[in-house]
């Protein structure tokens, strides 16, 4: 039976993959505008990243920790506003099934902060 399962996720992780393929090939088709900022936003972060990889230790530590606290800083705001708009306009703008996404929307929010502000805290406490 694990060898079955073995061999159903190496045949279905390529087909899901096959489609999604085509499913974007179909819709840059379309836009092809849309399919030149990928290729520029995957040609900034290449060059991004390899600047990355050029630098110290100490510096890829720096850069490390200024991007995961903006993160955490940036997370943290939205949870603030998404808890000041659902206590503002709860009444009045959503009900049943706008609450529940923006509940689960928020929980999520609250579980990415929380790793982002963990890991700010690991890189600033190491010394490398």
């Amino acid at each position: 039976m694990k060898k079955f399962a073995f061999i159903a996720g190496w045949i279905g992780f390529p087909l899901i993959n096959l489609w999604y393929l085509y499913n974007s090939f179909e819709y840059f088709s379309k836009n092809l505008t849309d399919l030149i900022y990928v290729f520029a936003i995957a040609i900034a972060g290449g060059i991004a990243f390899w600047i990355y990889g050029k630098c110290s230790p100490n510096w890829q530590r720096r850069i490390r920790l200024i991007l995961t606290g903006s993160i955490a800083i940036a997370s943290s705001l939205t949870c603030a506003a998404l808890l000041f708009t659902m206590i503002q306009f709860a009444r009045d703008l959503f009900s049943g099934k706008v609450m529940f996404y923006l509940v689960a929307f928020g929980l999520l929010n609250i579980a990415f902060t929380y790793i982002f502000w963990r890991q700010f805290y690991r890189i600033l406490k190491k010394r490398q």
